[in-house]
């Protein structure tokens, strides 16, 4: 069992499942920073978690140990953290940085890691691709943050289940199959609803046709 939790004031994401007699907890960085993504070429490639730190179910069990920490995730979900992200100027207008993942991905896994021990975990990567776009507003806007931690946290548990139950050799992960039916299941639900326009339901359909492609042996 998985609970992944999106710290939106700090653009970071944590993903806690049981394993066996411990929970494993992993952190996650969720927007790139705009200096990792004007530095490189084509798509990013990121790796996901960036640390995995492994805790005796017993002491989690404890009430002040877990209340404390859900109250430390809570507030640092509703807090903005300015001071951690910097800002940028592009072409005469201030853009604001997203905001470095320091106080989840260092500060909370370091709390953690005191009662726990750091664990080798599933790896995966992932192309990603940034985009800011400018409207009138003062706040600009990106790929969303919970729709990546979603789909790092599904082919996070895919990966584990296959490694689970298929030898090393044979491991296939269903994490392309089931994000196609899990687009499909939209594109149907927004053919029912109506009102959606024309050209979103044509990207969508194209996205479903890209994403099965990808399954061809020759892709």
């Amino acid at each position: 069992d998985s609970l992944a939790i999106h710290v939106a004031q700090q653009n970071a994401g944590l993903l806690v499942t049981r394993m066996d007699d411990e929970f494993l907890f992993e952190s996650m960085e969720l927007l790139a920073s705009d200096a990792a993504v004007t530095a490189c070429k084509g798509r990013l490639v990121r790796n996901f978690p960036g640390q995995s730190v492994g805790i005796k179910a017993g002491v989690l069990d404890g009430d002040q140990f877990r209340e404390t920490l859900i109250d430390v995730i809570v507030k640092l979900d509703q807090e903005s953290a300015s001071s951690t992200g910097p800002d940028n100027t592009i072409k005469h207008a201030k853009i604001p940085d997203t905001t470095h993942p320091r106080l989840v991905t260092e500060m909370i896994m370091s709390v953690i890691l005191a009662f726990g021990r750091p664990v080798d975990t599933v790896v995966i990567r992932k192309n990603t691709r940034r985009g800011v776009l400018l409207g009138h507003g003062p706040v600009p806007w990106r790929r969303s943050p919970l729709w990546l931690l979603i789909r790092v946290a599904l082919q996070l548990s895919l990966e584990r289940l296959a490694i689970k139950f298929q030898s090393k050799g044979a491991r296939h992960s269903l994490y392309k199959q089931a994000m196609i039916c899990i687009m499909a299941r939209l594109l149907n639900v927004a053919t029912e609803h109506g009102g959606v326009p024309h050209d979103m339901l044509y990207s969508m359909r194209a996205k479903i046709s890209r994403r099965m492609l990808k399954l061809s042996p020759d892709a």
